[in-house]
């Protein structure tokens, strides 16, 4: 309540009243609602069809907007993927020092434990190994960017 506005005595007692006799609740039979809308001078069938048409509307525009948010989140990503530097896949010796690097990182090793669960470094090529840094890379830039 802003300073110019004065309370007004009973208020909220009239509010109290008009919600204990509102009939848009859930327990109250569509007949009195439209029994109600009509002495209003409504039409229940029109308002039905509008509000109907409203809520169609409303959904599909939160569809889009949803939709448009994932597109561009999509597209953020990929850009900062594309962003995150490209590793040299012909010296194995530097991809396993990154590796156990990465691995003793609390933000990042469990990536690392998690592709060597069921198999042996020594059983994944460079471009596997490659493969994996780059996408914890990417992750790292993600998260720097936050």
């Amino acid at each position: 309540m802003n300073r110019e506005t004065k309370p007004v005595p009973g208020a909220l007692a009239k509010m109290e009243e008009s919600v204990a006799r509102d009939p848009l609740r859930p327990e109250t039979p569509a007949e009195l609602v439209d029994e109600e809308l009509r002495e209003a001078g409504g039409d229940p069938e029109r308002i039905r069809r509008d509000g109907g048409d409203l809520a169609k509307l409303l959904l599909e525009r939160r569809r889009t907007i949803l939709r448009d948010r994932a597109k561009a989140d999509l597209g953020a990503r990929r850009e900062k993927a594309e962003r995150a530097p490209r590793i040299p896949r012909d010296s194995r010796e530097f991809l396993l020092r990154r590796i156990a690097e990465i691995e003793r990182d609390p933000r990042y090793g469990g990536q690392v434990t998690a592709m060597f669960r069921n198999r042996a470094i020594a059983e994944t090529s460079n471009d596997e190994l490659a493969t994996l840094l780059e996408e914890i890379e990417a992750a790292r830039l993600a998260d720097e960017e936050r």
